[in-house]
């Protein structure tokens, strides 16, 4: 056989999509450590990204130490594939870490 074909299933969520629509049943019961989540950078604050999961029941943030070697370079309004650090339920808050782009892409 040739192996795997890259074109044969696209995995990766196509960029046209927004995240409200992925998110639509998130919440923070729903979700655990380790969960890929993919959302919006809204806003960058002190110590790291504010993430709009387009979701009212569920917001995240990606510290500057968990962005890689994307510490810096992310703008309002990129979309980011993180995976859930820890959750903090009662500030309905998930902490990411940035999925390395390679990843992302499989």
């Amino acid at each position: 056989g040739k192996g795997k074909q890259a074109s044969s299933h696209h995995k990766h969520i196509n960029v046209s999509v927004k995240p409200s629509l992925v998110n639509r049943g998130l919440s923070i019961g729903s979700v655990h450590v380790g969960m890929k989540l993919y959302g919006a950078v809204s806003a960058i604050e002190e110590h790291g990204y504010a993430v709009s999961l387009g979701n009212r029941e569920l917001n995240a943030f990606l510290p500057f130490d968990e962005a890689g070697d994307r510490n810096g370079k992310l703008k309002v309004g990129q979309l980011v594939e993180g995976r859930v650090t820890k959750l903090q339920k009662g500030a309905k808050l998930a902490k990411l870490s940035l999925v390395p782009e390679e990843e992302a892409e499989e």
